[in-house]
Order: structure tokens, then sequence, then C-alpha cells
């Protein structure tokens, strides 16, 4: 199964050539960042949840960030804030 998320996680390469991340090409690199071990995708949810919830703009951006702090699972805690996606925001919100 492993296997199967690495071939959809973009490479060094491209990440390193991406513009608007080669800044942080360094800190991206991390190789806890891009492992699917269970605290790194169980911290990686629980940011994207919580961002994903707590602010209605810029929910992606602000739970990559953490969880490149944090050294949590990012592809979890960005594919998590769509937790709160336009078909499910209205229930969610009014539970």
């Amino acid at each position: 199964m492993n296997a199967r998320f690495r071939r959809l996680l973009p490479d060094r390469e491209r990440i390193l050539s991406n513009r608007w991340l080669r800044w942080l090409g360094p800190s991206l690199m991390h190789p806890r960042l891009w492992n699917f071990s269970r605290r790194g995708v169980a911290v990686g949810v629980s940011l994207g949840v919580f961002f994903g919830l707590l602010f209605p703009i810029a929910q992606i951006p602000f739970a990559a960030g953490m969880a490149v702090l944090m050294r949590a699972n990012v592809p979890a805690a960005v594919a998590s804030t769509l937790v709160t996606n336009p078909v499910t925001f209205a229930p969610v919100y009014v539970a």
C-alpha cells in the first residue's frame, strides 16, 4: 500500500523546481513529512481537521505549514482539510 501512495507524491526535483516552494526546499525534504507512519499520519490528520474546521479561508496552506513545523505527514494534513468541502460545510457547522 505504501508503494501506491509513493507514486502519487511529488519527488524531490519537482518540489525544488516549484518557484513557490523553492525557498522551503530544505525544510520540505525531511523524511518524516512524507513517511506514512502512525504518528505522522495521526498528527497530520488532526492538524488538517483542526484547520479545516477553524479557518474558512486558506485551510490547506495553514495545515501544510503546521505539518512542516510539527514534522507531521503533509499529504494527510492537506487531504484531511477537505472534511469541510462545499457539500459537507453546512451540516458540519450546524452540528
